[in-house]
């Protein structure tokens, strides 16, 4: 189960950032992390928090208090919210003068969300740079 910290704390002390999950009244997923951590095990904690939600008739990413992170873990979560190959983001390297792409999984370690299912993204102005 997901624990519950309230100081931020490196690594998996903290739940790579996962701070709460639950399902809302209504059969709301709700889902709060503060920070898109691109390790294994990051992923694994990411992938029990939505299975733990994975029945939800809509779903919230609460990411106010999120300072960004690893495009792989924002790759990770994304898999989830789509049933088919979707473009994600594209980089281009001036120096090489190259671009490259970024599109959801095929395999992820659980349940898609359904492709109508609501989602919500709870942003702020909080920046990791300031």
């Amino acid at each position: 189960m997901i624990r519950s910290h309230h100081a931020p704390e490196k690594g998996g002390r903290n739940n790579y950032g996962f701070r709460r999950v639950e399902l809302l009244p209504g059969n709301v997923g709700y889902i709060k992390f503060d920070v898109f951590d691109g390790i294994k095990e990051a992923q694994e904690v990411a992938a029990e928090a939505l299975a733990s939600v994975a029945e939800c008739d809509a779903l919230i990413f609460d990411l106010r208090d999120n300072g960004g992170g690893s495009p792989e873990m924002i790759q990770f979560i994304s898999s989830y919210l789509f049933d088919e190959p979707t473009h994600l983001n594209s980089f281009y390297d001036r120096l090489s003068n190259k671009t490259s792409e970024t599109w959801t999984l095929q395999e992820i370690p659980g349940k898609r969300f359904a492709a109508d299912l609501p989602v919500y993204v709870l942003t702020s102005s909080y920046n990791n740079s300031s």
